[in-house]
Protein backbone atom coordinates (compact mmCIF):
# COMPACT_ATOMS: atom_id res chain seq x y z
CA UNK A 1 0.00 0.00 0.00
CA UNK A 2 1.44 3.56 -0.93
CA UNK A 3 1.98 6.04 1.66
CA UNK A 4 1.62 10.09 2.01
CA UNK A 5 5.38 11.06 1.98
CA UNK A 6 4.29 14.08 3.77
CA UNK A 7 2.63 12.41 6.41
CA UNK A 8 6.25 11.25 7.24
CA UNK A 9 7.27 15.17 7.44
CA UNK A 10 8.37 15.22 11.52
CA UNK A 11 8.76 12.37 12.18
CA UNK A 12 11.59 11.24 14.97
CA UNK A 13 14.38 9.71 13.24
CA UNK A 14 16.38 7.24 15.20
CA UNK A 15 20.15 6.46 14.84
CA UNK A 16 21.19 2.66 16.17
CA UNK A 17 22.29 4.76 19.48
CA UNK A 18 19.71 7.22 19.85
CA UNK A 19 17.67 9.79 18.76
CA UNK A 20 19.09 12.05 15.72
CA UNK A 21 16.83 14.86 14.58
CA UNK A 22 13.28 14.85 12.76
CA UNK A 23 12.59 13.61 8.98
CA UNK A 24 12.47 17.48 7.18
CA UNK A 25 12.25 16.66 3.68
CA UNK A 26 13.15 14.42 0.92
CA UNK A 27 15.57 14.27 -2.43
CA UNK A 28 13.96 12.79 -6.12
CA UNK A 29 14.87 11.86 -9.36
CA UNK A 30 12.82 13.56 -11.48
CA UNK A 31 14.02 11.17 -14.43
CA UNK A 32 12.99 8.36 -12.28
CA UNK A 33 10.51 9.77 -10.41
CA UNK A 34 12.12 8.13 -7.37
CA UNK A 35 13.31 9.63 -3.97
CA UNK A 36 17.35 9.04 -3.22
CA UNK A 37 17.57 10.81 -0.27
CA UNK A 38 16.59 12.02 3.14
CA UNK A 39 16.85 14.79 4.87
CA UNK A 40 16.97 14.90 8.53
CA UNK A 41 17.27 18.30 10.63
CA UNK A 42 19.45 17.50 13.43
CA UNK A 43 18.16 18.39 17.31
CA UNK A 44 20.28 20.74 19.00
CA UNK A 45 23.23 18.37 19.94
CA UNK A 46 24.13 19.14 16.52
CA UNK A 47 23.22 22.79 15.89
CA UNK A 48 20.02 22.13 13.83
CA UNK A 49 22.06 20.55 10.91
CA UNK A 50 20.19 19.42 7.86
CA UNK A 51 22.15 15.76 7.19
CA UNK A 52 21.29 14.33 3.61
CA UNK A 53 21.29 10.72 4.59
CA UNK A 54 20.65 7.58 1.28
CA UNK A 55 17.37 5.41 1.53
CA UNK A 56 19.60 2.35 1.89
CA UNK A 57 20.09 3.10 5.38
CA UNK A 58 16.58 3.30 6.20
CA UNK A 59 15.76 0.13 8.40
CA UNK A 60 11.88 0.37 8.95
CA UNK A 61 8.98 3.12 9.37
CA UNK A 62 7.07 2.83 12.88
CA UNK A 63 3.86 4.28 12.10
CA UNK A 64 2.35 4.52 15.51
CA UNK A 65 5.66 5.76 17.00
CA UNK A 66 5.47 7.97 14.21
CA UNK A 67 9.33 7.36 14.06
CA UNK A 68 11.76 6.31 11.27
CA UNK A 69 14.56 4.09 12.27
CA UNK A 70 18.25 4.34 10.13
CA UNK A 71 21.16 2.22 10.14
CA UNK A 72 23.63 4.73 11.04
CA UNK A 73 24.81 6.04 14.36
CA UNK A 74 24.68 9.64 15.53
CA UNK A 75 28.88 9.70 14.97
CA UNK A 76 28.51 8.34 11.55
CA UNK A 77 25.60 11.27 10.95
CA UNK A 78 27.89 13.78 12.74
CA UNK A 79 30.88 13.03 10.41
CA UNK A 80 28.60 13.34 7.04
CA UNK A 81 29.58 15.44 4.48
CA UNK A 82 27.92 19.51 5.21
CA UNK A 83 26.15 20.04 2.07
CA UNK A 84 24.13 23.57 1.08
CA UNK A 85 20.75 21.90 0.45
CA UNK A 86 19.44 25.49 -0.43
CA UNK A 87 20.85 24.02 -4.16
CA UNK A 88 19.46 21.19 -5.94
CA UNK A 89 22.09 18.04 -5.43
CA UNK A 90 24.23 17.57 -8.26
CA UNK A 91 26.40 14.17 -9.09
CA UNK A 92 29.70 16.12 -7.38
CA UNK A 93 27.73 16.41 -3.95
CA UNK A 94 26.18 12.84 -4.20
CA UNK A 95 29.97 11.27 -5.20
CA UNK A 96 30.90 12.81 -1.86
CA UNK A 97 28.23 11.21 0.07
CA UNK A 98 29.03 8.00 -1.87
CA UNK A 99 32.61 8.12 -0.77
CA UNK A 100 31.19 8.79 2.76
CA UNK A 101 28.67 6.06 3.39
CA UNK A 102 30.26 3.85 0.45
CA UNK A 103 27.36 2.23 -0.71
CA UNK A 104 27.28 1.26 -4.28
CA UNK A 105 26.31 4.55 -6.37
CA UNK A 106 23.34 4.50 -8.81
CA UNK A 107 24.76 5.96 -11.51
CA UNK A 108 27.29 4.59 -14.01
CA UNK A 109 30.99 4.57 -13.45
CA UNK A 110 33.36 4.08 -16.20
CA UNK A 111 30.88 2.25 -18.25
CA UNK A 112 30.20 -0.96 -15.87
CA UNK A 113 27.37 -1.41 -13.32
CA UNK A 114 27.95 -1.87 -10.06
CA UNK A 115 28.45 -3.93 -8.23
CA UNK A 116 30.62 -5.34 -10.73
CA UNK A 117 34.56 -4.91 -9.99
CA UNK A 118 36.56 -5.15 -13.42
CA UNK A 119 40.22 -6.60 -13.89
CA UNK A 120 42.99 -4.37 -13.92
CA UNK A 121 43.01 -4.73 -17.72
CA UNK A 122 39.62 -4.53 -18.48
CA UNK A 123 39.27 -1.23 -16.50
CA UNK A 124 42.52 0.38 -18.08
CA UNK A 125 40.52 -0.40 -21.54
CA UNK A 126 37.48 1.24 -19.87
CA UNK A 127 39.89 4.24 -19.58
CA UNK A 128 40.19 5.06 -22.91
CA UNK A 129 36.66 4.38 -23.97
CA UNK A 130 34.93 6.43 -21.14
CA UNK A 131 32.27 9.34 -21.99
CA UNK A 132 31.73 11.80 -19.00
CA UNK A 133 29.04 10.97 -16.69
CA UNK A 134 26.44 13.21 -16.96
CA UNK A 135 25.57 15.59 -14.35
CA UNK A 136 22.51 13.87 -12.05
CA UNK A 137 20.83 17.18 -10.61
CA UNK A 138 18.36 15.71 -7.75
CA UNK A 139 15.74 18.16 -5.83
CA UNK A 140 13.69 18.57 -2.72
CA UNK A 141 10.34 17.16 -2.11
CA UNK A 142 9.12 20.05 -0.43
CA UNK A 143 10.14 22.57 -2.72
CA UNK A 144 7.88 21.17 -5.52
CA UNK A 145 4.68 20.69 -3.03
CA UNK A 146 3.02 24.18 -4.12
CA UNK A 147 3.73 23.93 -7.72
CA UNK A 148 0.76 25.04 -9.78
CA UNK A 149 -0.50 22.41 -12.31
CA UNK A 150 -0.63 24.02 -15.54
CA UNK A 151 -2.19 22.15 -19.04
CA UNK A 152 -3.35 23.27 -22.17
CA UNK A 153 -6.69 25.33 -21.01
CA UNK A 154 -4.35 26.94 -18.08
CA UNK A 155 -4.13 26.21 -13.92
CA UNK A 156 -6.22 23.04 -12.58
CA UNK A 157 -4.48 23.14 -9.42
CA UNK A 158 -1.37 23.06 -7.23
CA UNK A 159 1.08 20.11 -6.09
CA UNK A 160 0.19 18.80 -2.31
CA UNK A 161 1.84 15.66 -2.28
CA UNK A 162 3.52 12.44 -2.93
CA UNK A 163 2.20 8.69 -2.78
CA UNK A 164 4.91 6.56 -2.48
CA UNK A 165 6.02 2.83 -2.53
CA UNK A 166 6.96 1.91 0.79
CA UNK A 167 9.60 -0.67 -0.51
CA UNK A 168 11.60 1.34 -2.27
CA UNK A 169 10.31 4.91 -2.44
CA UNK A 170 9.23 5.10 -5.69
CA UNK A 171 6.73 7.86 -6.54
CA UNK A 172 3.39 6.16 -7.23
CA UNK A 173 0.63 9.21 -7.64
CA UNK A 174 1.14 12.68 -7.53
CA UNK A 175 -1.74 14.28 -4.77
CA UNK A 176 -2.81 17.66 -6.95
CA UNK A 177 -5.49 20.22 -4.76
CA UNK A 178 -8.04 21.57 -7.47
CA UNK A 179 -9.97 23.30 -5.07
CA UNK A 180 -9.08 26.71 -5.82
CA UNK A 181 -9.82 26.22 -9.58
CA UNK A 182 -12.24 23.22 -9.44
CA UNK A 183 -14.80 21.43 -7.41
CA UNK A 184 -13.49 21.11 -3.97
CA UNK A 185 -11.25 18.60 -4.06
CA UNK A 186 -7.96 16.36 -4.53
CA UNK A 187 -7.34 14.53 -7.28
CA UNK A 188 -4.50 11.44 -8.08
CA UNK A 189 -2.18 11.86 -11.37
CA UNK A 190 0.77 9.47 -12.43
CA UNK A 191 4.00 10.43 -13.07
CA UNK A 192 4.19 9.27 -16.34
CA UNK A 193 1.92 12.14 -17.46
CA UNK A 194 4.04 14.97 -16.37
CA UNK A 195 5.06 16.94 -19.58
CA UNK A 196 8.13 18.52 -17.61
CA UNK A 197 8.49 20.94 -14.58
CA UNK A 198 9.24 24.59 -15.13
CA UNK A 199 11.34 25.40 -11.87
CA UNK A 200 11.52 28.64 -13.47
CA UNK A 201 7.48 29.62 -12.82
CA UNK A 202 7.26 26.37 -10.37
CA UNK A 203 4.66 24.59 -12.58
CA UNK A 204 3.92 20.88 -13.61
CA UNK A 205 3.16 20.63 -17.07
CA UNK A 206 0.31 18.10 -18.14
CA UNK A 207 -1.43 17.66 -21.73
CA UNK A 208 -4.63 17.12 -19.94
CA UNK A 209 -8.02 18.33 -20.61
CA UNK A 210 -9.18 20.33 -17.42
CA UNK A 211 -13.01 18.54 -18.07
CA UNK A 212 -11.04 15.16 -17.59
CA UNK A 213 -9.28 16.21 -14.15
CA UNK A 214 -12.71 17.54 -12.76
CA UNK A 215 -14.59 14.58 -13.25
CA UNK A 216 -11.39 12.09 -11.97
CA UNK A 217 -11.93 10.12 -8.67
CA UNK A 218 -11.75 12.54 -5.71
CA UNK A 219 -8.50 11.44 -3.09
CA UNK A 220 -9.70 11.32 -0.24
CA UNK A 221 -6.29 11.34 2.66
CA UNK A 222 -7.65 9.81 5.40
CA UNK A 223 -8.25 6.47 3.40
CA UNK A 224 -6.11 3.84 2.68
CA UNK A 225 -5.53 3.88 -1.17
CA UNK A 226 -6.86 0.46 -2.21
CA UNK A 227 -6.53 -1.74 -5.26
CA UNK A 228 -10.33 -0.87 -6.16
CA UNK A 229 -9.77 2.80 -6.08
CA UNK A 230 -6.49 2.36 -8.31
CA UNK A 231 -8.53 0.35 -10.74
CA UNK A 232 -10.97 3.20 -10.68
CA UNK A 233 -8.58 5.89 -11.04
CA UNK A 234 -6.57 3.91 -13.80
CA UNK A 235 -10.12 2.97 -16.05
CA UNK A 236 -11.09 6.57 -15.54
CA UNK A 237 -7.78 8.12 -17.15
CA UNK A 238 -7.76 5.37 -19.91
CA UNK A 239 -4.38 5.28 -19.60
CA UNK A 240 -1.51 2.35 -18.21
CA UNK A 241 -2.01 0.76 -14.95
CA UNK A 242 0.10 2.43 -12.62
CA UNK A 243 1.04 -1.18 -10.97
CA UNK A 244 3.12 -2.12 -14.78
CA UNK A 245 5.58 0.69 -14.35
CA UNK A 246 9.37 -0.99 -14.34
CA UNK A 247 11.27 -0.49 -10.95
CA UNK A 248 14.37 0.92 -11.99
CA UNK A 249 18.28 -0.13 -11.53
CA UNK A 250 19.37 1.41 -8.42
CA UNK A 251 16.19 1.89 -6.48
CA UNK A 252 16.34 2.48 -2.20
CA UNK A 253 15.53 -1.37 -1.96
Amino acid sequence: MVNSLKRIFGFEVRAKDGSSGEVNDFIFDQDLWLNRYLIVRSGEWLKARRLVVPLVFIKNIEDRDQRLDIDLTREQLEQSPDLDLARPLRLEHQEKLQKYYGWPPYWPERGFKTPFIPSPEEAEEDVKEESPVKDKILRSCREVFGYRLRTPEGESGEVEDFLVEPDDWMIRYIVFDTRRWLPAKRVLLVPEWVDGINWEDQSFRMDLEIERIRGAPEYDPSRPLDREAEEELSEYYKKTSPEKRKKPEGSAR
